[in-house]
Parts: structure tokens; C-alpha cells; sequence
């Protein structure tokens, strides 16, 4: 049950944590993350739950509704 979390974690760190203080082999050190980019970082997975929790809602909300109109279809097609 940890995994999750510790994942979470981990992503997070590589996301937001700093590297390393100089230049290494991989060229000079980046530019610092500005606040808008830490903003939509945070962001970016609560947009991802409300989305998911939405379709939660509405995708059984619409099975229910096309359930509902074939019974009516079939209601109307008996004479």
C-alpha cells in the first residue's frame, strides 16, 4: 500500500529537487523552476483527479440514460 505513495514521493522530488550546484557532464546547470511552472506542477494532478472523478459520475449516469431510452424505444414500438 506504500508503493503508491512512496512513487508519489519520488516524482516529486525528481520534479522539484535541485540538481546538482555546478556544471557536470551533461552540460551547465539549469535554470531554476520558475513559480508558474511549480504552480501547474501541483496543479496539473488535481485537474487530473477532477477528470477522473467526473467521468466517474457521468459515465454511469449516461448507461442508465441509454438503458432508459431503448426501454422507451421498445415501449413505443409495441402497438
Amino acid at each position: 500500500m506504500l508503493v503508491p505513495l512512496v512513487n508519489l514521493i519520488l516524482a516529486l522530488y525528481m520534479i522539484f529537487g535541485a540538481g546538482t550546484p555546478a556544471e557536470n557532464r551533461f552540460g551547465p546547470r539549469p535554470a531554476k523552476n520558475s513559480r508558474a511552472v511549480v504552480i501547474c506542477g501541483l496543479l496539473l494532478p488535481a485537474l487530473i483527479a477532477v477528470i477522473g472523478i467526473l467521468a466517474a459520475i457521468a459515465i454511469p449516469a449516461y448507461q442508465d440514460y441509454v438503458v432508459r431510452a431503448k426501454a422507451a424505444q421498445m415501449q413505443q414500438a409495441r402497438p
